[in-house]
């Protein structure tokens, strides 16, 4: 299990299947360097972008239809991650073609 968040953290935020499990098999076979940037669309509470963030000290672009970017800059702020996170709330098909 990953050791980066509390499990209440986990258990507070956590949205469907385990986010971070799937993060961290994902990752696993990419080649994230920092300073990269990452666009986790549909990040729910951002947690999967704070761990990309924190793991490999990519830049993250949190976007969500569902969750307001407050609320996620928030969490992202508390985490001291919010100048290495920007939180997005907007719909995929909004995305420029």
């Amino acid at each position: 299990m990953n050791t980066l968040f509390s499990r209440e953290f986990i258990h507070a935020n956590i949205m469907g299947p385990n986010a971070l499990l799937l993060a961290e098999e994902v990752s696993a076979s990419l080649a994230l360097k920092p300073g990269m940037r990452v666009l986790d669309l549909a990040c729910g509470t951002g947690m999967t972008s704070m761990y990309l963030a924190k793991e490999f000290g990519v830049e993250v672009v949190a976007m969500d239809l569902w969750i307001a970017a407050e609320d996620n800059a928030n969490r992202f702020r508390e985490m001291g991650l919010l100048g290495q996170i920007t939180p997005l709330h907007m719909d995929v098909s909004d995305l420029p073609r």
